[in-house]
């Protein structure tokens, strides 16, 4: 399927329209926006203007209640008609003000708290939680009396149209009066003041329209008379590309000043280099297949010569051939043993590094041997001092043992001395009262002391049977380290001999490595001679196949000179063939 194609005159005409449609566009824009903007701006200097002739009005109302003309609430109610319109029964005034604030532009008036003092149809409410109709958020009464309070300004919300559904932004003046205290509002819609600014836009459209219609009519007749040059010139260039070069370009197109002539002057220099350039090929041509059938004859010549030396010299380096095979057996074979004597390297290199690590372990056993000989020596010391303070233990215990035993009988005769201290005291009658208490309280206390040495004799009682256990077992671990301060000796003694065997192994695989080292010096001097028998070998037959590669080359090369004559003779006829495709 063919692609479509679209004219370079529909492209410029699309471009050039949108061009005209978008400049066209933004101008109008720019225009309409220009305008709204300044006719905003002087719809406030409306409003500002008004709210200033309120003033002035309110003031000569002020000046006629002063003098006695008229009294406040008379005043105030002129004020109002004149402002807003006359009051009706059902409480709507007349929008017939004096002072025009536009189509639907009014006053009105409040009080701080946000009552209406003057309307046109909402006289008399309290509007201080009036909302704007877009963003329920903004109290914009409350807004156009913080303004008038603090000096007098704009502010901007969305309200109703009288007598209207309809929602419109609305402007509106605050600023407070002086003489009475009331916020006046001068308001109106933008939509009012905006009116001279969409009948501007309307005729930018309008006259958009009309531009673009001119605009794209001429770019046709233009964009007309360049397509059919360039057909004229697209119709040349279908001629050269179907091998049609007879026909020279118009001159009317050759002599414009514009790249239309400059396209179609470079159109006739390719024509007229064609020509010369086919004629000159058609003789080179010629010549061409002249010059391949001489080549070929001597080409046949040559081949016939060098196919006899080629048979010899393939005798020559056959031989030579077979004596480079049998080196490289040779050579083979020495090298597979040279990989076992290195391969044995590696074992050995093992076994070393095996023996060292066993050795290293080894020392580090004895290093841990030699620390628990310590440790064991250490231990059977303490052991010992233990050993020897229980046995103190024991032998104070038993003299213990036998101090409670003197004072239990110590207590036992001063028991029966009290007694009979007692008896005495009590034959002595009145006069031996004071000494029988003295008896009887001495009597009391070899009782207490009887008792106390009987506490005492069951605790040493248990600390002897504790002190005997003790001994049994200090013996029995003094045993136990004997033991195995002996088994440790005869483990430091297979230690040593351990590392004797390790030393005796580290001899022997020492020269073990010394011999395996000796054998790969041997082995790298055989390989170097069968190497060097090899390269000679290798370079006999390399010079043999070289020669015969160089016959074979030669005689391929012939052959190709051959060949590559019958193609010359063959492009020859083909560029003849070709040419004659050409009319001129």
């Amino acid at each position: 399927m063919l692609e479509k194609r679209h004219s370079i005159t529909g492209k410029i005409f699309i471009i050039t329209a949108l061009a005209l449609i978008i400049s066209n566009i933004s101008i109008g824009i720019l225009g309409y926006n220009t305008a709204k903007r300044e006719l905003s701006k002087q719809g406030e200097d409306i409003l500002k203007n008004g709210l200033k002739a309120a003033n002035n009005m309110i003031h000569i109302a002020q000046n006629s209640v002063k003098d006695g003309g008229l009294t406040l609430e008379e005043a105030e109610n002129l004020v109002k008609e004149n402002l807003i319109g006359k009051l009706n029964p059902d409480g709507t005034r007349d929008t017939s003000q004096t002072i025009d604030l536009g189509e639907n532009g009014y006053f009105f008036i409040l009080n701080e708290k946000g009552d209406l003092l003057g309307h046109p149809y909402l006289e008399g409410q309290n509007t201080w939680d009036f909302k704007d109709e877009s963003k329920k958020e903004v109290l914009f009464v409350q807004e156009s009396i913080e303004t008038a309070l603090n000096g007098g300004g704009f502010i901007y919300y969305d309200w109703k149209f009288p007598n209207s559904d309809g929602v419109g932004r609305k402007i509106v003046y605050n600023e407070k009066d002086t003489e009475w205290g009331w916020i006046i509002c001068a308001g109106s819609y933008e939509k009012d003041f905006n009116k001279g600014a969409t009948k501007i836009l309307k005729a930018t459209i309008f006259r958009a329209i009309a531009f673009l219609i001119v605009g794209d009519v001429i770019v046709y007749i233009l964009t007309h008379k360049i397509g059919n040059s360039l057909r004229a010139i697209t119709s040349r260039a279908d001629d050269i590309a179907n091998l049609d070069i007879s026909d020279k370009v118009s001159d009317m197109l050759t002599k414009r000043k514009d790249e239309v002539g400059i396209l179609g002057g470079a159109f006739q220099k390719i024509i007229d280099n064609l020509k010369g350039f086919v004629d000159h090929i058609s003789h080179t041509s010629q010549d061409l297949a002249l010059s391949s059938r001489e080549l070929s004859l001597s080409s046949e010549q040559s081949s016939a010569s060098i196919g006899e030396i080629a048979r010899a010299i393939e005798d020559i380096a056959e031989g030579a051939s077979k004596q480079a095979m049998d080196i490289e057996n040779g050579v083979a074979h020495i090298d597979d043993l040279g990989r076992l004597v290195e391969k044995n390297q590696e074992f050995l290199k093992e076994l070393n590094d095996s023996t060292l690590e066993i050795e290293k372990i080894k020392d580090e056993g004895l290093e841990i041997l030699m620390e628990l000989v310590r440790n064991t020596e250490t231990s059977n010391k303490a052991t010992t001092d233990i050993q020897n303070v229980i046995y103190d233990t024991n032998e104070s215990a038993e003299k213990i043992e036998k101090a409670s035993n003197m004072i239990r009988s110590i207590t036992e005769q001063t028991n029966i001395l009290a007694l009979n201290a007692a008896i005495e005291a009590a034959r002595a009658g009145e006069s031996g009262r004071g000494f029988a208490v003295v008896a009887d309280e001495i009597r009391k206390l070899a009782e207490q002391t009887n008792g106390f040495t009987k506490e005492i004799t069951l605790v040493v009682s248990d600390l002897l049977d504790k002190t005997k256990e003790a001994v049994n077992t200090m013996d029995n671990v003094v045993e136990a380290s004997k033991i195995q301060s002996n088994s440790v000796e005869e483990t430091n003694e297979k230690f040593d001999g351990i590392r004797k065997a390790i030393e005796s192994s580290n001899s022997i695989i020492e020269l073990i490595n010394q011999s395996g080292i000796e054998m790969l010096q041997k082995k790298e001097a055989i390989v170097d001679i069968i190497y060097e028998l090899s390269a000679i070998s290798q370079e006999n037959a390399a010079g043999a196949e070289e020669a015969a590669a160089s016959i074979e080359e030669q005689t391929a090369t012939m052959a190709e000179i051959a060949n590559a004559s019958e193609l010359l003779s063959q492009l020859a006829k083909d560029m003849e063939e070709n040419l004659s495709r050409f009319k001129y």
